[in-house]
């Protein structure tokens, strides 16, 4: 994955190339991001992609939230995730955030409507703040498939809903107030086909450089 980031008055403007190889196949998907400010209380979160590799990468993908900065550090949000594979796949997600002293506790829980019932999906992240907003440590937990989550989102390309569990931490920090650097390990039992089950370690390295 490689992007580009704007921070200007009104917001912060992102465009992103990811490739990917699944299933024997290549994919490049494009996306551009957007966080609108809206107000002192209220900004926003805008996500569009495409892609002409189906097996590897949803063909469209959008997605929208509203965030609200909320009184005693508590902040939430809500929105939804729009994926098109051979069919439209719409999700709603709902989260809410709690910052304690140098500590952030996240909670986001997303629910797909399909067949008369509603599949769910849930995160937990915890961070411990060492200094400024890019440098941390993260603990996180989840249960299902996270349109977000870039290397398992082509699995909802799936009747039947998958069944994934996972457990992670990260370390970011900054070195010389220009570079930043991500590092970060999950281990994922994933439901491949319905009732067979394997287990997937994700290792991730990640730069960022201002300017």
């Amino acid at each position: 994955s490689l992007d580009y980031s704007r921070q200007a008055r009104a917001g912060s403007l992102i465009g992103r190339i990811n490739y990917a190889n699944r299933h024997d196949a290549d994919g490049v998907q494009v996306e551009l991001d957007a966080y609108p400010r809206i107000s002192k209380t209220f900004y926003a979160y805008t996500n569009v992609g495409y892609s002409n590799n189906l097996a590897v990468f949803p063909k469209f993908r959008a997605g929208f939230s509203l965030y609200a900065n909320l009184p005693a550090a508590f902040e939430a949000d809500a929105g939804f995730r729009y994926l098109n594979f051979d069919n439209d796949t719409w999700m709603y997600t709902l989260a809410v955030g709690k910052y304690y002293k140098n500590f952030w506790f996240n909670g986001r829980a997303y629910l797909t409507p399909a067949d008369s019932r509603i599949s769910q999906s849930y995160n937990l992240t915890t961070r411990y703040y060492l200094g400024g907003a890019d440098d941390y440590i993260s603990i996180f937990f989840g249960e299902g498939i996270s349109p977000d989550d870039m290397s398992l989102a082509i699995q909802l390309n799936n009747d039947y809903k998958l069944l994934t569990k996972r457990v992670g931490a990260g370390y970011k920090f900054t070195l010389k107030t220009m570079n930043i650097f991500s590092l970060s390990a999950s281990f994922e039992n994933v439901e491949y086909q319905p009732k067979n089950t394997g287990n997937q370690l994700t290792l991730s390295v990640g730069y960022q450089r201002r300017f």
